[in-house]
């Protein structure tokens, strides 16, 4: 069976992951229609962080606004639970989206982000913000006069306030695109979880304000929004208690939610994978793309998963940092994978346009230059997907860098036959089709590849001769020649009489003349020794024809007559003394 018509027996699996694809693509792309507006307006909104004391009360400011439009008294939330509506007005939930996305990019402003990795950061900073306001909810706060303002903190020696009692601090940031801002220092945000935790972990009188983190985190308030047109949102604010309950820092509900949801992942991925094994052994363009299925099917469910995850499933912070880092380094990868792809793609669409021969030195160099561009694209994909999951760039080129040189120095007789295989695709001494001889290596050549070359022997073996060797000598392209010099010695015993072997000569010489392959520069006949092993004639002529066969034809021909004439004259052949 064709790979291709194995692959259409399996269209309604394609269906299928098609389909789920832009159901969830189509979710992600619509919830972030919804706060596109939103987080715009934050953007161009300026946060006062002219000093610790306009960055404290602003940060406060924005936390407390956002506790209110969520989980205040005359919040949309609790408005609706008191009501007897089974689904709330769909105004509501995108006003909430709305002000919820733009207190989250606006409090994320008051600190420093600087070392978390771009690919979280958006999601780290709603959290980290959320567990700093937790903490400043159950600290003694200072009064607001002895929170340094703009002119006290200029006369400090070091620009820098730390919360008392604490290891909070707000710092001026020196250089950079935040240069000449008062944010909460890189150290403090690295060390909020630690923090939040101790805090949370201590004990408090009756009265105090319970942690509003629990409620986020704890109580599918992601799903109860984002499905609340479809599902009642009520139905997952009254959960089972046994479901709430944490089991390594999660809980119960959202344990079995991230088990269903990579089970359909995984199902998905392991489909687009028996789909690409199908064309597995199938050439061309569709082939290409059908063997792409499974990186392209990551790469356009990681984002989808990590917006479930941040958004619907509101892991907590400890996991979500590592299951995102994780995705979007796959999804990194996954990508690279897409572009060389894509350039093996354009490769056999080129070749098949231009009806290149597919074994050609030609197509074997469009594949060449796809191969290196794609390279190119695939490098710069890395080292930017590095940089947003928190990895120097310059340790990804030091270590591109020092891979190369280690496989350099493990592969040279590899690098050796790729060297040898772009000299014979560049000046292209031979092609396909041609008979060349070349240290001892005979043949005619079926395939080019960028380690060896395939050549077929006279006696129908397939000989494979790495390029490195092909290159190492002189090439004789038997095929390309447009004559031919042939050069034989005749030995005539002594017992022949003279004159047979002048009248030899002479009927030679005009065999030689009347054949219509012989051209007429150096024909020659000549006795040029006699020896113990009798007389010695040279016969040297040269065949006017470029293609192979009809020169072994002429050769065969003019062999044959001279052996006619000598047998006519009853001249007996000698051994030669070689």
């Amino acid at each position: 069976m064709h790979p291709f018509q194995a692959v259409s027996s399996g269209s309604h699996w394609t269906l299928r992951i098609i389909l789920s694809l832009i159901f969830g693509v189509g979710l992600f792309v619509a919830s972030k229609g919804v706060t596109a507006a939103a987080r715009s307006e934050a953007i161009l909104e300026t946060a006062d962080t002219s000093s610790p004391r306009a960055t404290l009360n602003g940060f406060m400011g924005v936390m407390r606004e956002r506790y209110d439009a969520t989980m205040g008294p005359n919040s949309v939330f609790q408005t609706y639970l008191r009501s007897g509506r089974l689904f709330p007005e769909k105004f509501d939930i995108k006003e909430t989206l709305a002000m919820i996305e733009r207190d989250r990019a606006m409090s994320a402003k008051f600190l420093d982000l600087s070392d978390i990795p771009e690919a979280i950061a958006e999601q780290s900073a709603w959290r980290l913000t959320l567990q700093l306001m937790e903490i400043f909810n159950h600290i003694p706060m200072p009064p607001p006069g002895e929170i340094p303002d703009a002119s006290a903190i200029q006369g400090e020696p070091f620009k820098r306030w730390t919360v008392p009692g604490t290891e909070i601090r707000i710092g001026l940031i020196e250089s950079g695109p935040k240069a000449g801002q008062f944010l909460f220092t890189k150290e403090t945000v690295a060390q909020i979880p630690v923090f939040f935790e101790r805090i949370r972990k201590a004990h408090y009188p009756e009265g105090t304000p319970e942690f509003m983190f629990d409620k986020v985190f704890n109580i599918p308030t992601g799903i109860a929004t984002y499905l609340a047109y479809v599902v009642p949102p009520r139905w997952f604010i009254s959960l089972p208690s046994p479901l709430i309950q944490t089991f390594f820092g999660e809980p119960i509900w959202r344990w079995l939610a991230l088990l269903l949801l990579f089970s359909s992942v995984s199902w998905l991925l392991w489909k687009s994978i028996r789909l690409s094994r199908r064309a597995l052994h199938a050439q061309g363009v569709r082939a290409v793309a059908w063997r792409l299925l499974p990186a392209l099917t990551l790469v356009l469910l990681v984002p989808f998963l990590c917006f479930v995850l941040g958004e619907v499933l509101r892991v907590t912070p400890h996991l979500f940092g590592r299951l995102t880092l994780t995705l979007w380094g796959l999804f990194y990868l996954a990508l690279t994978w897409v572009v060389w792809g894509t350039g093996e793609m354009i490769a056999e669409w080129i070749i098949g346009l231009e009806r290149i021969q597919t074994d050609s030195t030609d197509s074997q160099l469009v594949r060449l230059t796809a191969r290196l561009i794609s390279m190119g694209f695939g490098v710069g994909i890395l080292i930017e997907g590095a940089n947003r999951i928190g990895l120097p760039s310059y340790s990804i080129i030091a270590g591109l860098g020092v891979g190369g040189l280690a496989v350099a120095l493990a592969g040279q007789q590899a690098l050796g036959n790729l060297l040898g295989s772009l000299i014979i695709m560049f000046e292209k001494p031979f092609r396909i089709g041609h008979k060349i001889r070349t240290g001892g290596i005979e043949g005619t050549v079926e395939n080019i590849g960028f380690r060896t070359a395939k050549l077929r022997t006279s006696e129908g073996a397939l000989l494979i001769a790495p390029s490195s060797e092909l290159i190492r000598h002189s090439i004789e392209n038997m095929t390309l020649r447009d004559a031919w010099r042939i050069k034989k010695t005749l030995y005539f015993s002594l017992e022949s009489p003279i004159d047979e072997v002048r009248g030899f000569k002479e009927e030679a010489l005009a065999l030689l003349k009347d054949d219509f392959d012989v051209l007429e520069l150096n024909q020659r006949v000549a006795l040029i020794a006699i020896g113990p092993q009798g007389y010695e004639i040279l016969i040297e002529f040269v065949l006017g024809t470029s293609e192979y066969d009809k020169q072994l034809t002429a050769c065969d021909r003019i062999l044959s007559g001279l052996a006619t004439l000598a047998e006519k004259r009853q001249l007996r052949f000698m051994k030669s003394p070689d």
